[in-house]
């Protein structure tokens, strides 16, 4: 979640990465690799992974001239949503439904909102 939306990208497509360690996404985005009760940050990621690795496959044979980088920046650009955190508080989210990715910022993110 962010108030900008190429800035939420930007942290997407590093934490999207596959060639980024688990460790190099904690040191640039430690709340998303931090566990916490019913959400284990490792395998989330993991998860996550898959699901690009699956999608990038789907669109590298609808449109063999795309770079992997355009492909994922793609996947990612197509999952950011616009959201209603508070009254007139509009923000930016990474949504996907294959896992509590989201809905475990949001909570965190409003408990130190």
């Amino acid at each position: 979640m962010d108030i900008e939306r190429e800035r939420l990208a930007e942290r997407m497509n590093f934490y999207l990465d596959s060639r980024k360690t688990d460790e190099e996404v904690k040191r640039e985005v430690p709340i998303a690799m931090t566990d916490a009760a019913r959400f284990n940050a490792v395998d989330t990621r993991r998860t996550l992974l898959q699901v690009e690795a699956n999608a990038y496959e789907q669109a590298v044979r609808a449109n063999p001239q795309l770079t992997a980088k355009e492909v994922t920046s793609q996947l990612v650009d197509s999952r950011i949503k616009r959201y209603c955190y508070r009254p007139f508080d509009l923000r930016w989210i990474y949504w996907e439904m294959h896992t509590s990715f989201w809905m475990r910022s949001a909570k965190i993110m409003y408990m130190h909102g």
